[in-house]
């Protein structure tokens, strides 16, 4: 049944445009694996710059932390100008 609608399909256009059409099925699916794959990347990158984003956020307040401890060893005031900008920005 698949050969006689083959057939029948090469006697009405042609070979060219049979031939076209089979590459533009096999671009198309070539394409498809390939944007899988990107797709799959993109989401590993994504996930490595969040895990990065929040090791940051922990190593900022610890920063703040140590801050505050050096600060009051030295009997200095500490700046808490810095961390009230820091509270602004995460709300």
């Amino acid at each position: 049944m698949e050969k006689e609608i083959l057939i029948k399909l090469l006697s009405d256009v042609g070979y060219p445009i049979l031939l076209a059409v089979l590459l533009g099925v096999f671009v198309f699916i070539a394409f498809k694996f390939i944007l899988l794959d990107v797709l799959d990347t993109i989401n590993r990158i994504h996930n490595i710059i969040f895990l990065i984003e929040s090791k940051v956020k922990g190593i900022s307040s610890d920063i703040a932390v140590l801050d505050v401890l050096v600060s009051t060893a030295l009997d200095v005031k500490p700046d808490f100008s810095k961390f009230a900008n820091k509270l602004d920005e995460n709300k």
